[in-house]
């Protein structure tokens, strides 16, 4: 079995092979003949049609040691395949989360090979050492399993397993839910954002959203602002400009139920809260990383591992933190910094440039001081 760190380090490959127009340039690759497409269908029933057909008369000449046994296993064939078809939809639709842009390269190489040989990527082929097949057990159930150059061991998998996995709200890859989304209805949760900021139709946020000076602001006395300032440059030259102070510790207060909600949503499906930690939490992303190169985001050696859930009480404690960081760090304080008023109070104030002449009457001012 592959390590985590082989593991991802060949989900790295594999994604790095299929996002690669080079394919087509491979010239040892073109001289090849990729083979017969995989049938698996077609070889499941190859010989099952006979044998109903020689079970269905015994049965019907009373031909037969146990006729009961044998009209079991014709009506097991008469469903095989719906039962088939209901099968390979199961794992094409769990394949599907292949696909997500902020897949989890820690989810089992295993899958993405699989797709790779169903879906005839090329070097994929019989003709490159790879082979899948569906057969149908004694028990009416069926068994796919798929082998290669690049399977540590022959994959296999039940379709009542699968089907039992599925009804259980289980999945054999794990999609990383979009944090982001996440956290932006948290902060309108929290009603920190007047509902005239927020797009009735969709729930999210306007660009020019704010929150609540008056409600969440430090006011002085008569209910007005008081401000910070901070030094911005503008072609040039210096200058300093207003800006909001926001009660940090109200909002806080305001917004932690919701963050526990949200942490405790995560943590009751495992599967999704590992993706979440390995592709966001571990390293501490920001969500301008996030949505330019989360593609290439990976845990590596801090990454949680699948084959070991469930998580561990540390481990949803590190979850926690790191998601109050990260909603604090990217959604909360980019509403809070640096927010400036709006009239007269807004305008950054030129600062005077310090001249020669003056320079020079503080330089005499100080070695006079200092130096008598």
């Amino acid at each position: 079995m592959l390590s985590p760190e082989e593991n991802r380090i060949q989900s790295q490959q594999l994604q790095n092979e299929d996002s690669n127009d080079g394919i087509a340039y491979n010239t040892m690759l073109l001289k090849s003949n990729p083979g017969l497409a995989f049938d698996v269908l077609g070889k499941a029933f190859a010989n099952t049609a006979a044998e109903y057909a020689e079970n269905a008369r015994k049965i019907n000449n009373n031909d037969c040691d146990n006729c009961d046994e044998l009209a079991h296993k014709n009506q097991m064939f008469e469903k095989a395949p719906d039962e088939a078809l209901e099968f390979i939809t199961n794992i094409t639709a769990e394949l599907e989360a292949l696909k997500e842009t902020n897949y989890d390269i820690n989810n089992p190489s295993t899958y993405m090979l699989l797709n790779n040989i169903i879906s005839e990527r090329p070097g994929y082929g019989d003709k490159d050492g790879y082979d899948v097949a569906l057969n149908l057990l004694e028990d009416g159930s069926f068994e796919l399993s798929a082998n290669g150059p690049k399977f540590d061991e022959e994959f296999k998998i039940n379709s009542s397993r699968l089907k039992q996995l599925i009804d259980n709200d289980k999945s054999l890859i794990s999609t990383t839910p979009n944090i982001n989304e996440g956290a932006e209805e948290v902060l309108t949760g929290a009603t920190l954002i007047n509902p005239a900021f927020i797009n009735s139709e969709t729930g999210k946020l306007n660009p020019d959203a704010k929150i609540s000076i008056a409600d969440f602001g430090i006011l002085d006395a008569e209910g007005n602002p008081i401000y910070d300032q901070v030094e911005i440059e503008i072609d040039g030259k210096r200058y300093m400009r207003n800006v909001y102070q926001y009660d940090e510790a109200k909002i806080v207060r305001k917004i932690t139920p919701l963050l526990q909600a949200e942490v405790a949503g995560y943590l009751s499906d495992e599967q999704s809260a590992t993706a979440l930690w390995n592709m966001y939490l571990a390293n501490d992303t920001s969500m301008v990383q996030d949505d330019e190169v989360v593609t290439a985001q990976n845990a590596e050696d801090k990454s949680w591992v699948y084959q070991d859930l469930p998580l561990n009480d540390k481990q949803k404690k590190e979850f926690s933190k790191k998601y109050h960081s990260y909603f604090i760090k990217n959604m909360l304080l980019p509403f809070i910094k640096n927010q400036v008023p709006e009239g007269e109070d807004g305008k950054p104030q030129l600062i005077a440039p310090i001249t020669e002449t003056t320079e020079a009457e503080t330089n005499e001012d100080l070695y006079k001081k200092y130096l008598g």
